[in-house]
């Protein structure tokens, strides 16, 4: 075969890979991972407790410090740490798809949906 087509066909199996991942995401409602990935900023928006956001925006959640979690940081992230620090929320806490362990005692937080976790 040419070099061209050989190009061609690499371009094209490519383009129908990522749709078939894609079509796949969007049908089996997964579109959480694929959000994941592009990041997840440490904002209001996402975690609209203060206290909760600025435990994640530490350096052992956002290990780099740019204010927002990438795939490595959310899959690093195992166990959460926020004992005695005011929070009433865990809002953003269903980012965090590897979470085993939640310490969170000594808050104001009157419900917590871990149901993605």
């Amino acid at each position: 075969m040419k070099k061209g087509t050989i190009n061609k066909i690499c371009k094209i199996s490519a383009c129908m890979l990522a749709t078939i991942a894609i079509c796949t995401a969007v049908l089996t409602g997964n579109t959480k991972d694929v959000y994941a990935t592009d990041g997840v900023a440490i904002n209001e928006t996402n975690f609209p407790d203060a206290n909760f956001r600025a435990v994640i925006s530490g350096p052992d959640y956002d290990r780099d410090g740019n204010g927002i979690l990438d795939a490595s940081e959310i899959a690093l992230t195992i166990n959460i740490y926020c004992e005695g620090m005011g929070i009433t929320s865990l809002k953003g806490v269903e980012y965090f798809t590897a979470l085993q362990g939640l310490w969170c005692k000594d808050n104001a937080i009157s419900t917590m949906d871990l149901s993605n976790n």
